[in-house]
């Protein structure tokens, strides 16, 4: 799958983006990505080869001029068992379908520290063509609210959250949301072990146009 940036994006420094199915020849470098990205939380060579043996079809990288500078899990789930189900659950099931799936669900999104911005937002557009490629109705992933940590002492997380929603606060992560147009929904506790975001996840996701 080719995409093309849109005319704002091109201010980022490159022309455009190549999005394409990770490869076994690619292990080396999604390790490397892996790391920058998220340093001792990193998924390792054996978990990455893993994911490709199962499911080779749902991971993507995101190359600029033949470079590697993000990618992307995703899987298939029910769009209505989401607000139950914690990160480990995804991570745990890859490679398995629901029954009855409506739903890509984004495990893991991952960019370069050194990427142009813009790079993850990208990549989450291109995750829309999927779905509809596929055929199911939502989009979804649990994100991160890392700037929360910054706000826990006088803010609810759910006060935070409706702050990042009204665009009162910018949060590094969830704030991509309201840039792509898509919906910040539930809160969950305990979603994944996250310091800045003190452990919370916000689903956030959009049901596809049929028109």
């Amino acid at each position: 799958m080719f995409c093309q940036l849109m005319d704002n994006e091109r201010t980022m420094g490159f022309e455009n983006i190549n999005i394409r199915k990770a490869t076994m020849s690619d292990i080396e470098d999604l390790c490397a990505l892996e790391l920058d990205a998220w340093g001792i939380a990193a998924a390792d060579v054996d978990e990455l080869r893993r994911r490709l043996t199962l499911d080779a079809n749902s991971m993507f990288v995101a190359t600029i001029n033949d470079k590697i500078v993000g990618s992307i899990i995703c899987t298939e789930t029910r769009f209505d068992g989401i607000e139950s189900k914690k990160w480990k659950y995804y991570v745990e099931s890859f490679g398995s379908k629901d029954e009855g799936a409506d739903c890509l669900y984004i495990v893991s999104i991952s960019a370069l520290s050194n990427a142009p911005k813009g790079v993850a937002r990208f990549m989450l557009k291109s995750m829309v063509d999927e779905c509809a490629k596929r055929g199911l109705k939502y989009l979804a992933y649990g994100s991160r609210i890392p700037g929360y940590h910054l706000h826990s002492g006088s803010l609810s997380v759910k006060e935070y959250v409706l702050a990042v929603k009204s665009g009162k606060i910018i949060d590094p992560v969830l704030s991509i949301a309201n840039l792509i147009e898509l919906k910040i929904g539930a809160i969950i506790d305990n979603y994944y072990n996250d310091e800045e975001s003190l452990n919370f996840g916000v689903i956030v996701y959009k049901e596809r146009n049929y028109e």
